[in-house]
């Protein structure tokens, strides 16, 4: 896939020390023309699969926030949530039960 090629959008993400750069870069791989054809899809849906499994990861892995996430899947907050119920990722990070049985009492 050549860059010029590609006509995603771009994305931004702050560095851990949570300041926020103007700056982005464009990424994008190479993947066999087999498994296109084989999986029945555009090189346009691939890359949107491909944009929403790497946003998953990175949400569920706690690398960058939600908002973030969902706008490297390019899709909504909203639907972005619902993607990660689909799979089975919670928005919630509670790091024990008892976490989440203190916040559970105070709401």
């Amino acid at each position: 896939m050549k860059s010029n090629q590609m006509q995603e959008k771009q994305l931004c993400i702050p560095p851990k020390d949570g300041g926020f750069t103007a700056h982005s870069v464009m990424v994008g791989f190479e993947a066999p023309q087999e498994i296109l054809t084989g999986l029945r899809i555009s090189q346009k849906a691939f890359t949107n699969y491909a944009r929403k499994i790497l946003a998953l990861d990175l949400y569920k892995n706690r690398h960058i926030p939600l908002g973030y996430c969902a706008e490297l899947a390019n899709t909504s907050k909203e639907d972005f949530i619902k993607f990660l119920g689909e799979n089975e990722v919670s928005v919630f990070g509670f790091e024990n039960e008892e976490e989440f049985a203190e916040e559970l009492s105070n709401a």
